[in-house]
């Protein structure tokens, strides 16, 4: 597991109605089920729902690492240090230039919002595709 040797960046997480402090290894924010190569990070989200599904792997102690592998697999919503959220719309605020990967493009930025727009853009699914809630 190569987030044991991640450095963690302390920031605040806003989503609506709530403000969290965060000592944040990785946050992937989806809206659909996968990940590049197939990883299945959100498996129960879906692409038409209006929600971001965001995991959120804060900072842990080695010795913990089977916590940290219970609450990844358990997909818990609110592990010790897996945290899950589905929101409309997320914000992260930090002190530090955090790398940050756009579907595989490296930027940094200190301040950066994601958000859903709903029906933003039209696809082609196959009947009853289990990624869409109207399938």
């Amino acid at each position: 597991m190569h987030a044991v040797n991640f450095v963690p960046y302390w920031g605040k997480v806003r989503i609506p109605g709530d403000t969290m402090q965060a000592e944040a290894i990785v946050g992937d924010v989806c809206n659909g089920r996968q990940a590049g190569g197939g990883q299945q990070l959100a498996p129960t989200a879906v692409i038409d729902d209006g929600l971001l599904d965001i995991v959120e792997l804060n900072n842990f102690p080695r010795e913990n690492i089977g916590q940290l592998i219970k609450e990844l697999v358990a997909l818990e919503a609110n592990g010790v240090y897996v945290k899950r959220l589905r929101v409309p719309w997320a914000e992260w605020e930090s002190d530090v230039e955090m790398p940050i990967n756009l579907d595989g493009e490296p930027i940094k930025a200190m301040n950066i919002c994601f958000e859903v727009l709903p029906g933003g853009i039209k696809i082609v699914l196959p009947e009853n595709c289990p990624f869409i809630t109207s399938g």
